[in-house]
């Protein structure tokens, strides 16, 4: 996310400390072993797990005025109008 004037910095620091990609990420496997889930649900699941992260591939951002890079993950698209 990149703030209406277009600062990482500021963007990066009001991202919430923990996100349900991170809860699912801990806790999936032993929440999927314990639970039987439906097949939709699984999908969510994994789609969620794996959503902006390396397996997905990406790109960096760079900033165009001091150079700083950060890499930027390809999201799993699953929100969108295909």
């Amino acid at each position: 996310m990149v703030t209406r004037d277009g600062d990482l910095a500021a963007a990066a620091r009001e991202r919430p400390r923990h996100e349900v990609a991170d809860v699912f990420r801990l806790y999936g496997d032993a929440h999927r072993q314990a639970h039987r889930l439906p097949t939709p649900a699984l999908r969510v699941m994994h789609a969620i797990e794996t959503c902006r992260t390396a397996p997905l591939g990406g790109h960096l951002e760079r900033c165009t005025e001091c150079g700083f890079e950060r890499p930027a993950y390809n999201s799993c698209d699953m929100g969108s109008d295909r």
